[in-house]
């Protein structure tokens, strides 16, 4: 996919309540997409219960897509659904030690959606940097509904994911001439619930670049199943913009170690309790 990571702009998003949730609803489906499209893209690097996946976006600009898929039997789910629905400073901070503040600058109308400003002391190998970011939570806890569909036709295609950062509400048609096999084959089992954050940058009169930061652009994809098997199964789909300079190769390889960091904190954060040993009589 070529396209150009840039951020929405605030104007484009609806305020009446209907318009807002189509709104929402086209990133959900997206999250969808990528979600279904990452399972097919070259492994980049494995690490214990994790697989990074990779998908060139731009070869000669060196832009691309990252997938994350961890799976584990000692992640609680509600755990994990706490730290991802808590926007808290505190919990910012625990995940990733180098958070320098985190507000919420805006929350949207109805509760669908928040505005969220972030810094960092130094992110993907380069220094200060601040992000906009608009961010989506949605869950599902109806059996049927959390399932994938059997036959899986995108409503806002993966080939034309950026076409709608600075247009409109619009729904995208799929350039796929028929539906595509379920997504749901990488689960363990069925799914009994399910939970998405979608984080996207924005462009908010409220939410300025700080100053002695670098603003960069950072999108994300993220679908936590809790499988029949009692795993839960993590799927995330980043794409970054750093902005500022610095070496790419170097930025990039930040960026994967900082995926794999994550996941080990926050699976570490969310895990279960473990039993206690009966001691020897």
């Amino acid at each position: 996919m070529v396209g150009v990571l840039k951020p929405i702009r605030y104007s484009i998003i609806p305020s009446s309540e209907k318009e807002l949730a189509e709104f929402i609803l086209e990133w959900e489906h997206r999250c969808n997409d990528l979600v279904f499209y990452s399972s097919k893209w070259p492994v980049l690097k494995t690490n214990d219960n994790i697989v990074i996946r990779k998908k060139v976006r731009d070869i000669e600009e060196e832009k691309f897509w990252f997938s994350r898929v961890v799976r584990s039997n000692d992640i609680s789910y509600n755990s994990i659904k706490d730290v991802f629905f808590s926007s808290s400073e505190s919990t910012e901070k625990l995940i990733n030690s180098k958070i320098t503040f985190f507000r919420k600058v805006e929350e949207l109308p109805f509760n669908m959606a928040e505005v969220q400003h972030t810094g960092y002391s130094s992110r993907w190998g380069g220094h200060k940097r601040d992000f906009c970011s608009l961010v989506f939570k949605n869950e599902t806890t109806d059996i049927h509904k959390a399932q994938p569909r059997g036959l899986y036709t995108p409503t806002a295609s993966f080939a034309n994911l950026n076409h709608t950062h600075n247009l409109p509400s619009q729904i995208v048609p799929s350039v796929h001439p028929k539906p595509l096999s379920s997504p749901s084959s990488n689960s363990s089992g069925y799914i009994l619930r399910k939970f998405q954050v979608i984080s996207v940058p924005l462009d908010h009169p409220k939410c300025q670049k700080t100053s002695g930061y670098t603003r960069a652009l950072f999108e994300s994809y993220n679908e936590i199943r809790e499988c029949s098997d009692g795993s839960i199964e993590w799927i995330t789909v980043q794409n970054y913009l750093p902005n500022g300079w610095v070496l790419k190769s170097f930025s990039k390889k930040a960026f994967v170690n900082e995926m794999i960091l994550e996941a080990n904190v926050i699976s570490k954060l969310c895990s279960l309790p473990q039993p206690h040993s009966i001691p020897d009589t």
